[in-house]
C-alpha cells in the first residue's frame, strides 16, 4: 500500500477545511479525513504549481471512466451549440476498435446527432486525407477508453492531433473524452506525455473506484510545477474557456495543488491542498 510521510495536507470539502500535519497518509485516511467536521485555523502557503491558461474558446469534457447517465452525454454535445451535431470517434486506446466504437455509438446515436464517423485505420494511416477530412467537418470529438500509452504513441506528433487542436482553439470542436480518454487529456499522465489540452495539469482517471487516491502524490513529486487531477467513475468535468471547469456526475473530483515543493526546506515534508468536489461545484484554474 502507498503512503507518504507529509509535512501538512489540506483538504477543502463543501468549503470546509480540514488538517493533517506530520501523520502517515494512506488512501483510507485521506478519505477518512475529509469527513472530519473540524474547520482549520487561517492559514498562508506558497504554491509550487505553474498557473494554468486556458488559450481557447471551445470546451473540454473529461470522463473519469464508468458508466455515463443520459444526462451527462446530453449535456457533453449540447456544448456543441444549437446546431448540427457531427460526431467523429477517435478509438485508438482500446485494443478493440469496433466493440469500443460500438459502445460509444450505442451510447451517442440516440439523441439524433446529424452524423457519426469513426477513425480506425493502421497506425502509418493516421494522417491520411480521408481522416483529416473527417475532423475537418465535425464539431464533437471523442476518445474512448483503453490504454492511454498506445493513444499517445499513434497520435502524439500527428497532424490529426494539431488540427483537433486548432479547432478547440477555436471553439470549433468539442473535445470529450473517457478512461485512458481523459487522462491524455493533461500534460503528462500515468504512463507518459499526455496531449496538453489542459497544459501544467496532471489527470487520472477510475481515482477512488479504484483506490488510487495516493497516486497524485509520486505523480506531482516528479512534476512539481503541476496541479493533479483525480476524476472518479460516473463523473466528469467541463473544461470551459474562462479557465474554470464544473463537475456533473455521481462520484468526485479531487484536485491536488502542491504548496512548497520548490522551496521546502531540507529533511521537510511536502505540502498539499487536496480539493475534493461534488456536481454543481466548481473551479478556477
Amino acid at each position: 500500500m502507498l503512503e507518504y510521510s507529509l509535512k501538512e495536507i489540506v483538504i477543502i470539502s463543501n468549503n470546509k477545511i480540514y488538517k493533517m500535519k506530520k501523520r502517515i497518509l494512506t488512501p483510507k485516511r485521506l478519505l477518512l479525513v475529509a469527513l472530519l467536521s473540524l474547520l482549520s485555523a487561517p492559514f498562508v502557503w506558497s504554491q509550487s504549481y505553474v498557473e494554468q491558461k486556458i488559450d481557447a474558446k471551445g470546451y473540454l469534457y473529461i470522463v473519469g471512466g464508468g458508466a455515463q447517465t443520459y444526462r451527462m452525454v446530453e449535456q457533453y454535445l449540447n456544448l456543441a451549440g444549437k446546431g448540427k451535431k457531427r460526431v467523429v470517434v477517435i478509438p485508438f486506446a482500446n485494443k478493440n476498435f469496433e466493440t469500443a466504437d460500438k459502445a460509444v455509438k450505442k451510447l451517442i446515436m440516440q439523441y439524433g446527432v446529424d452524423s457519426y464517423d469513426k477513425i480506425i485505420c493502421e497506425k502509418r494511416e493516421v494522417d491520411s486525407k480521408a481522416n483529416l477530412k473527417l475532423i475537418e467537418k465535425a464539431n464533437v470529438v471523442w476518445f474512448t477508453g483503453g490504454h492511454q500509452k498506445k493513444l499517445s504513441d499513434w497520435m502524439l506528433d500527428s497532424e490529426l492531433l494539431k488540427r483537433i487542436k486548432e479547432k478547440y482553439k477555436e471553439g470549433t470542436i468539442v473535445v470529450g473524452g473517457s478512461s485512458a480518454g481523459a487522462s491524455i487529456m493533461g500534460d503528462y499522465m500515468p504512463t507518459g506525455r499526455g496531449f496538453a489540452f489542459l497544459e501544467n495539469i496532471y489527470v487520472h482517471q477510475h481515482y477512488l473506484a479504484r483506490k488510487r487516491t495516493t497516486a497524485n502524490f509520486a505523480a506531482l513529486r516528479k512534476h512539481p510545477t503541476l496541479r493533479a487531477l483525480g476524476i472518479d467513475e460516473s463523473t466528469a468535468i467541463i473544461v470551459k474557456p474562462d479557465a474554470t471547469f464544473d463537475v456533473i456526475g455521481k462520484s468526485r473530483v479531487l484536485v491536488f495543488e502542491p504548496q512548497n515543493l520548490h522551496n521546502k526546506k531540507e529533511g521537510e515534508g511536502e505540502s498539499f491542498i487536496v480539493r475534493i468536489l461534488s456536481e454543481g461545484d466548481s473551479y478556477k484554474f
